[in-house]
């Protein structure tokens, strides 16, 4: 599960890392629920701004908004399935967070991993695009067990 992780790369650093163009809204300030991702289009790569938490326009539970997608079901899964299809993204990062047991201890203890470079990367990701005023781009990223370290 990914759900801290950081993303503090300059627009003009996320345009050369992954070759997008910057469309109007994407440089204001981000709120807390908001997440900056790479879709792509007829015209190529863009920089969104999307709402942290997937959720497609059908679902009427504003409660469900998963941040995770695990990998090995997404294809199967009713909410998830049309994005894997038609709403895959790309969620630059320049760092996350990973926690593992400490022997004795009931708190684990948080690890911060990031390139060595501290380049930016990206998450794999699904996304839902704007259908009404009302209702902005959602967005999760995709997860899977953890490598071991």
């Amino acid at each position: 599960m990914c759900g801290r992780y950081t993303s503090t790369a300059a627009f003009d650093e996320l345009a050369l890392r992954f070759g997008i163009t910057v469309e109007s809204g994407t440089n204001e300030e981000l709120t807390a629920l908001q997440r900056r991702i790479v879709t792509v289009n007829a015209k190529g790569r863009r920089l969104v701004l999307a709402k942290w938490g997937f959720r497609p326009a059908w679902v009427n539970d504003s409660k469900l908004a998963p941040i995770n997608a695990r990998a090995e079901t997404v294809g199967l899964s009713r909410l998830f399935g049309p994005a894997v299809r038609e709403g895959r993204c790309l969620v630059p990062a320049t760092g996350f967070n990973e926690w593992k047991a400490v022997p004795g201890q009931k708190r684990k203890q948080p690890y911060f991993v990031r390139l060595k470079s501290g380049a930016p990367f990206a998450f794999a990701g699904l996304w839902t695009p704007t259908v009404a005023a009302d209702m902005p781009p959602t967005c999760a990223i995709i997860t899977t067990d953890a490598n071991d370290y």
